[in-house]
């Protein structure tokens, strides 16, 4: 299962609570057999056999027995590649609600853009350095929203949830720049929770990575399998669909005073295009049912989506693919399929 899906989706598994069930039950009766074996004794007046006890532990053997046949009915349709797309697919939804909770809308940024435009980030801004590595899986906004009111500055966050974070580099920069006390510089660096990997409460691009992964290793020699591929960049596709219902965030944030004080890294569509589309279309080079496939996703999400503004990240990938289809496909006639889907992509979005 990990040789065919990844190893990230192993997580889905042990998080599964039919499997947490299973194991707990499988535990809680050998215990309590233990236990009930310690009660049987010969006491000298004659051996002591706690009748009950031992027909409640039948029981228990005879229902974990019931729970391991259909534990292995439930692993054996859990690990159908359509189950396992569907699941992360769940979860992908889930997190575009929780991440994206508003409805498009196009919110004025004119006075953003007037607050920005006076801040030099590059000369003279104060720089906090981490003090460690690894993967940035929680950042405490809030706190840093604080710290930049309390300082009377604006604050600019380098990193998002996922990023790797390298020790010695900078986490924030502060404008105007300012030198900092040791017990602020702290409070800086509490408010980024590292960890040894990345997880998707957090990081939407990372429940992103997981159908990119699950089509990588099906589009690899070994295993070879191009639907599994497919259903992946469907659902990736459905799940474009949602985001383009949805308002992403902005990376500027506000005092109570309408005061610019931070300013964070957020994603953006370009980015979950990236995410989405870039391995696929590195790896799939040549294969023309992919190529195919990841034009008419393309059309899908130009036809869905409510913001014009995220035509030319749609376009941008969309020449990519058939650039890298015009150098690696060398028949004539499957060409002409990836040009009709190309010309279609560039109707809808030029229409």
């Amino acid at each position: 299962t990990v040789s065919q899906f990844g190893p990230s989706l192993l997580r889905n598994f042990m998080a599964d609570r039919f499997n947490q069930i299973v194991l707990g039950a499988f535990i809680a009766t050998f215990i309590y057999s233990l236990i009930v074996l310690r009660t049987i004794q010969d006491s000298g007046a004659g051996i002591f056999i706690p009748r009950v006890a031992i027909s409640v532990s039948i029981a228990l053997v005879l229902a974990s027995f019931g729970l391991l046949i259909y534990f292995f009915h439930h692993v054996a349709t859990s690990i159908h590649p359509d189950n396992v797309i569907d699941s992360v697919y769940h979860q992908l939804v889930t997190s575009i609600n929780r991440f994206f909770p508003g409805e498009f809308d196009n919110p004025p940024e004119k006075e953003e853009e007037r607050q920005e435009a006076g801040l030099n980030f590059d000369n003279g801004a104060s720089l906090i350095r981490s003090t460690k590595s690894g993967y940035l899986r929680f950042l405490d906004e809030d706190r840093l929203l604080s710290l930049a009111r309390e300082n009377d500055v604006v604050i600019k966050v380098h990193y998002r949830p996922g990023n790797f974070v390298f020790a010695g580099t900078p986490l924030i920069s502060v404008s105007p720049g300012k030198d900092f006390d040791p017990d602020t510089e702290d409070s800086v660096q509490s408010a980024f929770f590292l960890g040894s990997s990345r997880t998707p409460e957090n990081d939407i691009e990372f429940s992103i990575h997981q159908f990119v992964e699950v089509a990588l290793r099906a589009l690899s020699p070994g295993i070879n399998d191009p639907y599994t591929a497919i259903s992946c960049i469907d659902r990736l596709g459905a799940s474009l669909c949602a985001m383009n219902e949805k308002r992403f965030p902005t990376p500027s944030q506000f005092d109570d005073q309408g005061k610019l004080r931070l300013i964070l890294n957020v994603v953006d569509y370009d980015g979950i295009l990236d995410a989405a589309f870039n391995q696929i279309r590195q790896y799939g080079r040549g294969n023309v049912d992919i190529n195919i496939r990841l034009l008419e996703i393309l059309h899908v999400a130009a036809m869905t989506t409510r913001d014009k503004k995220r035509y030319a990240s749609i376009k941008r990938h969309g020449e990519m693919i058939y650039r890298a289809c015009s150098e690696a496909i060398p028949e004539k006639d499957d060409r002409k399929d990836v040009d009709e889907r190309f010309k279609t992509l560039l109707s809808q979005l030029e229409g």
